[in-house]
C-alpha cells in the first residue's frame, strides 16, 4: 500500500444510506495521493471525482464523499512517491532521471453502494490552480 494504512474503512465494501461518506488513510510518509470516483451504471462508468474533497493533514488522507444519488460507485486511491529535488551533476544524461519519476500507482480500491442520498447534492467547488 505504498505506506498507506486502512484507517477509517479496513473493509474497503462501504455501504451508506445519507449519500455521505468520510474515509481516512494513516500515511507512514510525505505521498503524493491522487483519487477517482467512478459511478458505475448499466454498462457505462461516468467519472464522478468532482463529488469527492480530499484533504491530507497530520499524517493522514482524507475522502469526503457526497455522492448525487443512489448506485454503486468505485473509489479508486493511488499514490506515489514524492519525487526528490535532486540537483543534477554537468555530466549526467537527462534520461538518468526516468527511473525517479514519480508514476502514481493504484494502491485500494472501495466499493460503495448508496441507497439513499439527499436531494439536490452539488460537486465539490473546484479547488485546483
Amino acid at each position: 500500500t505504498l505506506g498507506l494504512s486502512m484507517g477509517s474503512h479496513p473493509d474497503t465494501a462501504i455501504e451508506t444510506n445519507i449519500g455521505e461518506v468520510d474515509i481516512r488513510l494513516g500515511m507512514e510518509r510525505p505521498l503524493q495521493v491522487s483519487h477517482q470516483l467512478v459511478m458505475e451504471e448499466e454498462d457505462e462508468k461516468i467519472d464522478m471525482s468532482k463529488y469527492v474533497f480530499q484533504e491530507t493533514m497530520d499524517g493522514e488522507v482524507r475522502f469526503w464523499l457526497r455522492l448525487p444519488s443512489a448506485g454503486k460507485y468505485t473509489l479508486s486511491v493511488n499514490a506515489a512517491e514524492i519525487k526528490s529535488e535532486k540537483k543534477k551533476t554537468a555530466w549526467q544524461d537527462e534520461d538518468e532521471d526516468e527511473d525517479e519519476s514519480s508514476a502514481f500507482q493504484n494502491v485500494i480500491n472501495y466499493s460503495i453502494t448508496c441507497t439513499e442520498t439527499a436531494e439536490g447534492v452539488m460537486p465539490f467547488p473546484s479547488v485546483e490552480g
